[in-house]
């Protein structure tokens, strides 16, 4: 999963970079970080934790404390 996929992923999923993030426990700077393109000289590689993580929510799976959309 690249940066741009993990984004897509996100998106797809409803979920803003803070949500996701306080999801991963991670600081939503990481997240911004690792959604760059790879090229891009401040991007970081989304890790293995993170790819499997994200790939069971779009299996599915939501944790206890998943972000409700108000209606």
């Amino acid at each position: 999963m690249t940066g741009p996929e993990l984004r897509k992923a996100r998106e797809s999923l409803g979920l803003s970079i803070n949500q996701l993030a306080t999801l991963l426990e991670m600081r939503p700077d990481t997240l911004r970080h690792m959604e760059m393109p790879e090229h891009m000289s401040s991007a970081e590689p989304v890790g293995r934790r993170t790819k499997m993580i994200v790939q069971s929510y779009l299996d599915g799976y939501r944790p206890k404390g998943w972000p409700c959309k108000s209606s």
